[in-house]
């Protein structure tokens, strides 16, 4: 029997007749469900179904918070990240934020949606799930850096009656330095997956969060940072469908490998999974997405397609990476709006080198 995946309309029907926590269960384990089965080309829309369960359970108690608090200031829920793309498999951090056009110090409402959320396990018993929800308002925005900012560039609202959400990203706009944080984005790319070997065709492994989904979303934020666009963005521009694909198929692996491990995450202090990492019997693994009626020689056959997708995937978000970050740095990148100085292959550069005449001015430059 095929199993169809939840949309919002379905999350909130399904919130309605059983209530939040009997919700959860029920469409994460259709979820789990078909990310263990045999379709392969649905990566994206499994990791957006889990996400829209999130959504709509987090958006939901909110809303009720909101209401009965009384608190009569501007306040929304934000999904960032991995769960602002609508990339969410199983052993995902849930990355919401609270944002406040208020002070958070001393904030009541804050400090009642923080007991629930952190002090106490009200809200996983209310929801079905857990994490910890962070607070920020618009003087926080300006002190984003490095990582943070790849996080909020994937800003999306779940719950939010007074339009904040397109102020913080306004004022991230204002605020932020696009040229360093094509510094970080690029620098980490290089130092971490740019100077990889033969390491790609390797299946002793292989950490695919770090080694494939990160690889390609190098590419994206580099793009994404001239603007501070939201990755979805970016992918409407990608030329060739292949490349998205790629990492839909990524995705897709991460989802039944993370099921293979067990559905309680596990992250470390720099955000890492342990359930991310393909060791060699996870490769030899994938026959068992066809179930064990299957006859073996069947499921050998398919997990040696499996694994030609999964080699080809890896090394095609790795082309498209390489290509985004040498184009930019052929073409050379504005060190400030406006600025004749580019950051290129060689270094700096004056783009209006020509037309300075004295020698005082090209020094100035």
């Amino acid at each position: 029997m095929s199993l169809t995946l939840p949309d919002r309309e379905s999350v909130r029907a399904e919130i309605e007749r059983l209530g939040p926590p009997d919700a959860f269960s029920s469409l994460i384990a259709v979820c789990n469900a078909v990310s263990r089965g045999p379709v392969l080309d649905n990566g994206r829309e499994l990791a957006r179904a889990r996400a829209f369960i999130y959504d709509e359970l987090m958006a939901h108690w909110a809303e009720e918070q909101h209401r009965t608090s009384g608190y009569d200031r501007p306040f929304a829920v934000v999904a960032l990240g991995g769960t602002g793309r609508l990339e969410m498999t199983p052993c995902s951090d849930t990355d919401y934020a609270f944002l406040f056009d208020d002070v958070v110090e001393g904030n009541q409402f804050l400090a009642e949606l923080q007991r629930q959320c952190i002090h106490t396990s009200e809200f996983r018993f209310r929801c079905g799930f857990g994490g910890e929800t962070l607070p920020f308002n618009l003087d926080d925005m300006p002190e984003l850096e490095d990582k943070q900012l790849n996080s909020f560039a994937d800003l999306r609202p779940v719950y939010d009656p007074g339009d904040l959400t397109p102020r913080f990203r306004e004022r991230i706009r204002d605020t932020y330095d696009p040229f360093e944080h094509f510094l970080h984005v690029s620098e980490a790319w290089r130092h971490r997956w740019g100077e990889l070997d033969s390491s790609p065709e390797q299946i002793r492994s292989f950490d695919i969060k770090n080694e494939g989904l990160r690889v390609f979303l190098a590419g994206i934020w580099s793009l994404a940072g001239r603007e501070f666009l939201h990755s979805h963005d970016v992918y409407h521009t990608i030329s060739d469908p292949r490349d998205l694909e790629a990492y839909g198929f990524l995705l897709r692996i991460r989802a039944f490998i993370h099921l293979r491990r067990g559905t309680t995450p596990r992250p470390s202090l720099t955000g890492n999974h342990p359930e991310d990492i393909l060791d060699f019997d996870d490769f030899l693994s994938f026959g068992e997405m066809l179930g064990d009626d299957t006859p073996e020689q069947d499921r050998y056959a398919f997990a040696n397609e499996v694994r030609e997708k999964l080699l080809d995937a890896r090394r095609r978000v790795d082309r498209f990476t390489w290509g985004v970050i040498g184009r930019e740095l052929r073409n050379g990148r504005r060190i400030r709006p406006g600025s004749a100085i580019h950051f290129g292959v060689g270094g700096l550069r004056d783009a209006a080198f020509v037309n300075r005449e004295t020698p005082r001015q090209r020094s100035r430059a």
